[in-house]
Parts: C-alpha cells; structure tokens; sequence
C-alpha cells in the first residue's frame, strides 16, 4: 500500500506452466486403415475423435502394442473394446458427438485413470522425417509428478487438425528433446 515501508525487492523461484492451447483433439480424417509405425509412435487410425482413448487402450495393453510392433502385417491394431470401456469410464456421451479431448481435460484424464499423461510434438514446421529427429521434440505438457505410471503422446496433426499419437519407444521417437526456451539439445 501507499503508506507501507515495505518494498518489493526480488522473487525467489517461481515457476509457471501454462497450457495455452485449448481445442479438441480430433481424429485423423486421411488416416486409413493402416495404423502406420514411424518414430516410435503408434498412429491408431481412428473415424472419431476417440484417438486419446485408443491411446490409452494402447497404454493399458502393451503386450497387444508390442506384439503387433513386432509382426510385418498392416492390419490394424484391435483395441477399439478396450477403447469403449475408457471411453464410457470418461463420459456418458454418445461416441457419435464427442468433440475430442482438449488439453484442459488432460488434469481430469489423469485424475480419472490414475496416470501421468506426457504431451510432445516435434512442431509445425514442414519437414522430412531426418530433420525433425535431430531437431528434437519439444515438451507440450509435463505430467503430473504424483503419478507412477506415466503415458507418453505425441500430439501432431495433418492439415492442422490436432492428433494424438501414442509414444511406444521413445529412444525410436526423439533420440534429443530441445529446451523451448533456450533451444538446448538434451539427450
């Protein structure tokens, strides 16, 4: 106050993380029936917005995701049961008009689902796959720390449609990670 003697002088450790975006995270519509594997991402095609809950079907079913990692076949990963059951764990909303999950909803999704939930992207900029490996990935959003088992989501998008693709080996995903700030590259 005006009368005060006292004088703001210096802010000792302070830390913010702000999630500035907030739109939902739609489906793939280009994706076809194949679920490609590149990066150490799995692309769970999808013709809803339900790519979060595939991802997390994928999650909560790693022996499925390495087993179909491994094979040669391009058939589709089936997890879509599995995707059904979190899903209506989430929310009573018919499939059929759900927008997506936004990253505002990332805090309840974990809360729900007793998880960390991991976000990368490698950013927007056109790029040959080479390139945006030694570019490194940049951390969109950091999980929560109380939770032991932690997801990891690469969040991409085609023709600047947001998509959530599930992070299966992150050394094949991003050997460097760059500092948003600084620009550092860290193993």
């Amino acid at each position: 106050t005006e009368d005060s003697q006292w004088v703001f002088a210096d802010a000792t450790n302070l830390s913010v993380y702000v999630t500035h975006l907030d739109f939902p995270v739609s489906a793939n519509a280009d994706a076809d029936d194949r679920a490609p594997r590149k990066r150490g991402a799995l692309d769970i095609g999808t013709d809803n917005n339900a790519c979060f809950f595939y991802c997390l079907a994928a999650h909560k079913n790693p022996e499925k995701v390495k087993k179909y990692v491994s094979r040669k076949s391009t058939r589709p990963i089936k997890l879509q049961a599995e995707m059904k059951s979190l899903y209506k764990k989430f929310t009573r909303l018919p499939l059929d008009f759900f927008g997506g999950v936004t990253l505002s909803n990332i805090d309840e999704l974990e809360r729900t689902f007793n998880l960390g939930i991991q976000i990368y992207t490698f950013g927007e900029e056109e790029e040959d796959e080479k390139e945006k490996i030694n570019r490194g990935a940049y951390l969109v959003r950091r999980a929560n720390p109380n939770y032991n088992d932690v997801m990891n989501l690469d969040l991409s998008g085609e023709a600047g449609i947001p998509h959530f693709t599930y992070i299966h080996d992150m050394k094949a995903y991003a050997p460097y990670f760059r500092c948003g700030k600084c620009n550092q590259l860290w193993r």
